[in-house]
């Protein structure tokens, strides 16, 4: 799965910054763009500074929807609680990693 990251990291960034990426709908389509292919290898993005799987996600700016979009990773921490990363106006460098199976609510049923 490692090989698959490393041979995918630079065709990720590649295709994404040449995306639009200027309003937040396009900030929203790339980022659902990136998780779907990465969620496809079972991959997902490095939290920084932790190394979580997290997710690309783009928010509003303070007083319009469009100026001052916004990236940020999403992820988890050790006690399952949501955590952001720092915003950025444009798509950071992509890292993907091994995601493991997430468990999901209706599985925990028999």
């Amino acid at each position: 799965m490692a090989e698959i990251s490393r041979a995918m990291t630079a065709s990720l960034n590649a295709e994404a910054k040449q995306r639009p990426q200027d309003t937040l709908v396009e900030k929203r389509e790339l980022a659902a763009w990136v998780n779907h292919e990465l969620r496809h290898m079972g991959l997902a993005l490095a939290f920084p500074g932790t190394g979580r799987p997290a997710i690309l996600t783009a928010t509003p700016g303070r007083r319009d929807a469009d100026e001052g979009s916004r990236f940020r990773l999403e992820s988890k921490d050790e006690q399952g609680r949501r955590i952001m990363s720092a915003s950025l106006e444009w798509i950071p460098e992509l890292e993907p990693i091994e995601n493991p199976p997430r468990i999901e609510g209706g599985a925990r049923h028999r």
